[in-house]
């Protein structure tokens, strides 16, 4: 067991690790075939994705060259600033006339080498500081006992020791078919793990629970995965929907419900909506279908379609003995610090996007408040789209906003690793919603919660 554990760590590790071309002293080296005419950038001031810069910020670009550069441009947020720098034999300077706003910004620096095609260097950083940091990490069901691990320990030790992951949801799956009660030991030892593996700042890890129920006139389970919750509990069978949505409204603990994909969706009529069960439900599983290239959205657009309010998130399961430790699907949350009653306060609120790559950021807000919200009764209405890939190679091809019945308001089409969209609509007459869509050159995908407008 040993020996297969330390082979999945390895393989977790070769799998995310990514090349970048610089050289030992993380400088970066532009040249064509003369190596008379080589230019290395020896620093960025701010550096790539520095945080918390003042609004008037001072851009300066090091380098070391055998002659003095003449043949560039800078730009910043798109804008040319060549004309206001200042260029010496060591470094290119360019000092802010007028405050950033708060937010991303990106430099681009463009320097022609050949007459040709100019060589580019872009990078981003941060003016003021962020309201919410992005922690990524895995949703993990339970659904074989974990046969492919001994213990919880092992599953918390492989994430924990991770850099890519900065929490990991264990949902546990009890077997209760004859059972009045769950397995409270197991339950326990799920706790005393989680509790062992957690620091805040450092890595969160969060028991769950699977509740299933046989609804009346239905032949399967119903599954909700619940959070926040400090005892798992269950439910007798052959209860309505609505009163299995008001018990769990009723519970004495503020949970948080989440919609499995999978057949038993069904049995909840679609997505029929309930006003109890909204309050609850905050989380639905999407997946990425067998041969298919982007993620299947139509339970997503279903469920809103009919009133809920729930964010997208990617599931990991263990079944098979098939855990896929080195997937890139990540489920991120949006909370001030790292810690479990800010995760679980990201999950309520739905601060939520997937992605099927570890590197890419998002920011989506509409008028300033941020994915997951709901708007009350708009005078007018602001939506911004930014997205970085930090990563090189990992470049932006196309933002897209959804609306109510898949409706596409607004598309626009990069080929960059910074992007960013910043429009303006009049407000809808009724209740709509509206969700974004990055997809990358090599058609990954990153699907932001919704916000939603209501009067």
């Amino acid at each position: 067991m040993l020996k297969k554990i330390t082979t999945i760590i390895l393989i977790l590790l070769i799998s995310l690790t990514s090349y970048i071309e610089t050289n030992d002293n993380n400088c970066i080296e532009i040249n064509n075939f003369n190596k008379e005419n080589q230019v290395i950038i020896e620093k960025l001031i701010p550096n790539r994705g520095e945080q918390n810069i003042i609004s008037t910020p001072d851009i300066k670009i090091l380098y070391n060259s055998n002659y003095k550069l003449n043949n560039f441009k800078l730009y910043l947020n798109y804008k040319d600033i060549t004309n206001k720098t200042i260029v010496t034999p060591k470094y290119i300077y360019y000092k802010c006339d007028k405050k950033l706003k708060r937010g991303v910004q990106v430099a681009r620096l463009e320097i022609d080498m050949d007459n040709k095609s100019p060589q580019v260097i872009e990078w981003y950083f941060t003016v003021g500081t962020p309201f919410y940091k992005n922690y990524r990490g895995i949703f993990f069901n339970n659904t074989n006992n974990l046969n492919m691990l001994t213990s919880y320990d092992d599953l918390n030790s492989i994430y924990r020791y991770n850099k890519h992951f900065d929490y990991l949801f264990i949902t546990e799956k009890f077997n209760n078919t004859t059972k009045k009660s769950i397995d409270n030991r197991k339950w326990a030892n799920l706790i005393n793990s989680c509790n062992k593996y957690s620091t805040n700042g450092d890595f969160i890890s969060i028991p769950s629970f699977e509740l299933s129920t046989k609804l009346k006139n239905k032949k399967s389970k119903t599954r909700l995965n619940i959070f926040n919750c400090t005892n798992p509990f269950i439910y007798k069978d052959n209860i309505s929907l609505e009163s299995f949505y008001k018990k769990l409204f009723y519970y004495d603990e503020d949970l948080i419900g989440q919609f499995k994909n999978n057949d038993s969706l069904n049995n909840i009529n679609y997505f029929k909506y309930s006003p109890y069960g909204d309050e609850i439900i905050s989380l639905i599983e999407l997946k990425k279908e067998i041969n298919n290239k982007n993620f299947n959205l139509d339970i997503y657009k279903e469920a809103l379609d009919n009133g809920w309010h729930v964010s997208p998130i990617l599931c990991q399961y263990n079944e098979y003995d098939n855990l896929d430790i080195s997937s890139n699907y990540i489920t991120t949350i949006l909370c001030e610090d790292l810690t479990k009653s800010q995760l679980l306060d990201g999950i309520k609120n739905r601060r939520i996007y997937i992605s099927e790559n570890s590197n890419i950021d998002i920011s989506y807000s509409l008028n300033k408040m941020p994915m997951g919200s709901i708007v009350k009764n708009p005078s007018y209405i602001r939506i911004i789209v930014s997205a970085i890939a930090n990563v090189d190679k990992d470049k932006i091809k196309k933002i897209q906003v959804f609306s109510n019945n898949n409706e596409i308001i607004y598309t626009k089409d990069f080929d960059s690793n910074f992007a960013k969209i910043d429009f303006t609509l009049k407000p809808p007459v009724k209740n709509t919603y509206y969700y974004a869509v990055i997809t990358e050159k090599d058609n990954k995908q990153c699907i932001t919660s919704p916000i939603w407008i209501e009067h």
